[in-house]
């Protein structure tokens, strides 16, 4: 019963996120339309402890590769292996299967 629960909270305050998010686009369209460069929503950035995952249209791509390089990494674990950024954690755990040299 207590898991049951605990799922339906996580679906409602799923959906209350993804309201909000529609409730603020459409409060701010007309700014946003004359002044944003892209729409970031994170309804569900945190997915895990160890890695980065981003979608998107294939033309920001490699702008969130470029700017993942200049993110240190918060891990002290990961940067005592090497990995000082943000992008090299992300290569590391989610290499991609169709472009060798970036991460999925």
């Amino acid at each position: 019963m207590v898991l049951r629960q605990a799922f339906d909270h996580l679906q409602h305050f799923s959906f209350t996120r993804r309201m909000y998010s529609l409730y603020m686009i459409q409060e701010f369209q007309k700014e946003l339309q004359a002044r944003a460069v892209a729409y970031i929503n994170v309804d569900s950035a945190v997915q895990g402890n160890f890695s980065l995952r981003a979608n998107g249209v294939h033309s920001l791509s490699n702008m969130v590769f470029e700017a993942a390089k200049l993110v240190k990494n918060p891990d002290s674990k990961e940067v005592l292996e090497g990995r000082n950024f943000v992008y090299d954690t992300w290569f590391m755990h989610r290499p991609s299967s169709t472009v060798p040299s970036k991460p999925e």
